[in-house]
């Protein structure tokens, strides 16, 4: 408990001095910025953008080729993203993302951040995997598959009809 209780202390005050950084840095956050938030949703203890992409690269993130220090754009926002399994567009990948859009943008997608970071889920055939199996969702057995709408007939009576 001692242990749970000092981490969360911990992560928070990481948090807080990445959100010093931008606020400090003129409103316009780095790219590192960026990879020290993301490694921080994931629960990895980084103190610095580039222990975060070395722990995030080790969990298997490429990161590789990427200026920590440069203005972060949302071309680089998209790469970081797909880069750690969250799957993101852009209509303009030159655009500049200031602090207040990428507070927004981790206010919506820090969860999904989270759990791309996750172990795969089990399916429930048993087996894990990324991916639905052929046979974890069934076809409705009321229905003969393929797409054709005849099936087993159903009773006048029943209310789902």
């Amino acid at each position: 408990m001692k242990n749970l209780v000092l981490a969360l202390s911990a992560a928070l005050a990481l948090t807080l001095a990445a959100t010093a950084a931008v606020a400090v840095s003129g409103g316009a956050p780095s790219v590192g910025d960026l990879v020290l938030q993301v490694a921080q949703r994931r629960q990895m203890p980084a103190a610095s953008p580039q222990e975060a992409r070395a722990m995030l690269e080790r969990a298997g993130s490429d990161l590789s080729g990427l200026d920590l220090d440069t203005p972060l754009t949302e071309r680089t926002l998209v790469r970081v993203c797909n880069a750690v399994g969250l799957a993101v567009t852009t209509r303009d990948p030159d655009a500049p993302v200031d602090a207040e859009r990428l507070r927004r943008f981790l206010s919506v997608l820090g969860p999904e951040i989270t759990r791309s970071g996750s172990a795969p889920q089990a399916s429930s055939s048993g087996t894990p995997g990324p991916y639905p199996r052929p046979n974890d969702h069934a076809a409705d057995p009321l229905s003969k598959g393929k797409g054709k709408k005849k099936g087993i007939p159903r009773s006048p009576s029943d209310p789902a009809s």
